[in-house]
């Protein structure tokens, strides 16, 4: 029989839920904040600094959704840690 996540509720908004759908993060049990997530998008970026991305691969990279995925994204370019390219990818803002 295959594990299913437990349902949770949301506990504020900055906070990323696992539950059935839609699927925030793919760590199953995991809530992780936005803040958290934010850190760890920047470490892949400081990691690899020719990292280029567009908003796809990097769903699939940190495990997140469409519209979460866009809104963390949105908040990097906001706070110049990225820039978005007119070919729509995300890179380190040098």
């Amino acid at each position: 029989m295959p594990l299913q996540p437990k349902l949770q509720t949301e506990e504020s908004p900055d906070r990323i839920k696992l539950s059935g759908k839609p699927m925030r993060a793919r760590t199953v049990g995991a809530v992780r904040s936005q803040d958290e997530l934010l850190v760890r998008m920047k470490n892949e970026f400081l990691e690899m600094p020719g990292l280029k991305l567009t908003c796809r691969q990097a769903q699939r990279l940190f495990g997140l959704d469409p519209d979460t995925c866009t809104q963390l994204l949105g908040r990097l370019v906001e706070g110049r840690f990225l820039l978005q390219r007119p070919d729509g990818t995300y890179v380190l803002a040098q």
